[in-house]
């Protein structure tokens, strides 16, 4: 068990909230980074969503990692990132559009975020004990 971890034993929520900001701060930073580059080398807007889902499950991925960390159950820690996460991105996109997205894209994302976290939480979990 790492230091940090240690320190929040008994608090595995605090390493799920750092988790989803993580994930959201990585979200912003790798959208502007596809930005600069869409801008700079003029690729198509084809690429975006296929990029905008990697982005969502990369993210998921490395809030999950500090979560778990951090003292988070692989599993559970997991599916709280991936869908904390998700709820978060669904309602900073109400509010910035003043529209809520359709309740089967937001049941679709709701699903891969638990999925991604899931999956990445097991993964994290057990490389981590090794």
């Amino acid at each position: 068990m790492s230091s940090v971890a240690k320190k929040q034993a008994g608090k595995p929520w605090l390493g799920i909230v750092e988790g989803i900001v993580l994930a959201a701060a990585a979200t912003v930073v790798g959208i502007l980074l596809f930005a600069l580059v869409v801008k700079t080398f003029g690729i198509s807007d084809t690429v975006i969503p296929p990029f905008n889902q990697v982005l969502k499950v990369v993210s998921i991925l490395l809030g999950t990692w500090r979560a778990v960390r951090s003292g988070a159950r692989g599993l559970t820690g997991g599916l709280m990132v991936g869908v904390g996460y998700i709820l978060l991105g669904a309602g900073v996109y109400m509010l910035l559009e003043r529209a809520l997205s359709p309740m089967s894209v937001i049941l679709v994302d709701i699903a891969i975020g638990a999925a991604a976290g899931g999956v990445s939480g097991v993964l994290i979990a057990n490389l981590l004990k090794k």
